[in-house]
């Protein structure tokens, strides 16, 4: 998290380990992001939740071997959608919706 025109780099939000964030998408109302993020060695990637005020990270969705890919919140943050597919390449995917 970093000022606008400062010099400073910021703070770092949280260590995210081995796994890797695919996807970052901002809340409309700025409360926070959704983010996906790869489990162990790439076997799935779920879609979670930051809220600056409290710094929670909640989990959304909870894949063992699939991929929540290309998220995307609802005008009225009530709703998100994403791609799910079983593998991260995304050569076949379904689209999902569900309530945040």
């Amino acid at each position: 998290m970093a000022t606008e025109g400062s010099d400073n780099p910021g703070t770092k939000l949280f260590d995210t380990g081995i796994e890797q964030v695919i996807d970052v998408q901002w809340l409309p109302d700025g409360s926070g992001f959704l983010y996906t993020q790869t489990g162990d060695f790439r076997s799935n990637a779920n879609v979670f939740h930051y809220d600056f005020a409290s710094t929670d990270i909640k989990p959304l969705t909870a894949f063992t071997n699939e991929f929540a890919i290309d998220i995307n919140p609802s005008p009225d943050n009530q709703w998100l959608v994403f791609e799910r597919s079983a593998t991260i390449e995304l050569t076949s995917g379904d689209l999902w919706i569900r309530r945040q």
